[in-house]
């Protein structure tokens, strides 16, 4: 066999394992999400700092791109944004909803915010992104929160420290578009918070009986307002409301109302809520967002950790108010440092206050869906008892 012939087969069998290998990939890779055309609202910087969020929205658009969504290009959006004087991205409202769809055909708005963002040792890289529908009642069709420092695994001597970062920054986008794929395509819901259990809760207490949906109708109907802020961090209200929104949407039981809509309803009806929701004020978003319960909250501390050495700390109360009784009828505290519960090398310790809160703030949910699923029992026990009405 003459080496012509030799270096002939060996190319045939390259090709034929290429064609295999490639063959392998397109089978084990997922199917594409929906094909949804999507507008990208501007990155909002909840950082306390500056970020490079055009070149974040970037890499974003390419991810989203590549698992099936058709983005609107950026010049279309800027456009429709700057025509509807839209200064606040961090949401959509009904309107703006029905006006979007109509004048650029999409079906759906990405709205993303950069919780934490910092370049210097250790970076730090946290965000929060949602797909909601632009219907007529815009739908939180996927959320979900990332957060990575980097001393989050140091490791045996600093061996995992990550000092660049555009590596945590990778990480997290890859994270963020993999969750969407996964709940979008329908190949996995997002985790219920109470199948999370964490070292971090609250203390509770319940009131009244709250008013619940009969089985069957429509789901509970949840607003989160925007925490107010008495901390340091400034907006860490709004990330605190973000991450309970993440988590209530999460729970696969509740309706929760685009925090866009609650926005632009509470500043309509003037809602500010320094001293705690008045009564008029429940009874408005009772009747304009149909709202069983509202969820309000206080931020009293939210300590990063600057330097790495000292643990992040995050303080706040929450609260759950029943729109037909006009009553609290849960609430929680809660006060944490990132090193509660490390007893043994820093191997538990929580690097950043994003992720203190986003544990936290699960935790209340998960104890506030608790309750409501066992307030749903207790009233079903008495419906089906004999002292229960009509019987």
């Amino acid at each position: 066999m003459t080496s012509r012939s030799i270096g002939m087969i060996v190319v045939a069998l390259v090709t034929i394992a290429f064609a295999a290998s490639a063959s392998a990939v397109r089978a084990d890779a997922p199917e594409g999400v929906p094909a949804l055309r999507v507008a990208m609202f501007p990155i909002e910087n909840l950082s306390d700092g500056d970020a490079p969020t055009d070149r974040i929205a970037n890499l974003l658009r390419e991810r989203l791109e590549a698992i099936g969504l058709i983005p609107l290009d950026d010049a279309t959006t800027a456009s429709f944004l700057r025509g509807n004087r839209v200064r606040w991205v961090g949401g959509i409202n009904r309107e703006l909803a029905r006006r979007l769809r109509t004048e650029t055909g999409v079906d759906a708005v990405a709205i993303t915010s950069l919780d934490a963002y910092r370049d210097v040792y250790p970076p730090v890289i946290a965000m929060t992104a949602r797909i909601v529908s632009i219907e007529d009642d815009p739908e939180i069709l996927w959320m979900d929160s990332f957060h990575r420092s980097g001393d989050d695994s140091p490791g045996i001597l600093d061996l995992g420290l990550i000092r660049d970062p555009d590596v945590l920054l990778t990480e997290v986008l890859d994270e963020l578009t993999s969750s969407a794929s996964q709940v979008l395509n329908g190949h996995r819901p997002l985790r219920p918070p109470w199948l999370s259990q964490g070292r971090f809760g609250l203390d509770t207490s319940t009131g009244s009986t709250a008013t619940v949906r009969d089985q069957g109708s429509a789901r509970t109907r949840v607003a989160v307002i925007p925490f107010v802020n008495d901390s340091d961090r400034p907006r860490a209200g709004e990330i605190l409301a973000l991450q309970t929104v993440r988590h209530l949407a999460s729970a696969g039981t509740l309706d929760v109302i685009d925090p866009g809509v609650v926005r632009e309803t509470s500043l309509r009806a003037r809602v500010i809520q320094r001293d705690g929701l008045s009564t008029p004020q429940a009874e408005l978003l009772r009747d304009l967002l149909e709202a069983d319960l509202v969820i309000t909250g206080q931020v009293h501390r939210y300590d990063p950790s600057h330097s790495g050495a000292d643990p992040p700390v995050v303080s706040f109360s929450v609260r759950a108010v029943d729109t037909t009784s006009l009553q609290v009828v849960w609430a929680g505290f809660g006060y944490n440092r990132g090193d509660d519960g490390d007893v043994l090398f820093q191997s538990r310790r929580v690097r950043t206050a994003h992720e203190l809160a986003f544990q936290m703030t699960r935790a209340a949910v998960r104890e506030m869906c608790e309750w409501t699923l066992n307030d749903v029992r207790r009233r079903r026990r008495f419906l089906d008892s004999p002292d229960g009405p009509g019987r």
